[in-house]
């Protein structure tokens, strides 16, 4: 049981812009791909 409560401490302790910072990377990466994808399918 110590364990997993050692193991959520350390997660809890990554600051929450970085991970919003990574969601946001992903995201305009994946929006990025789908539009160029449409592009190359559509002309």
């Amino acid at each position: 049981m110590r364990d997993d409560s050692d193991e959520q401490l350390a997660v809890r302790k990554r600051p929450d812009w970085l991970t919003w910072l990574i969601v946001v990377v992903v995201t305009i990466i994946g929006v990025a791909i789908i539009a160029l994808w449409w592009y190359c399918l559509l002309n």
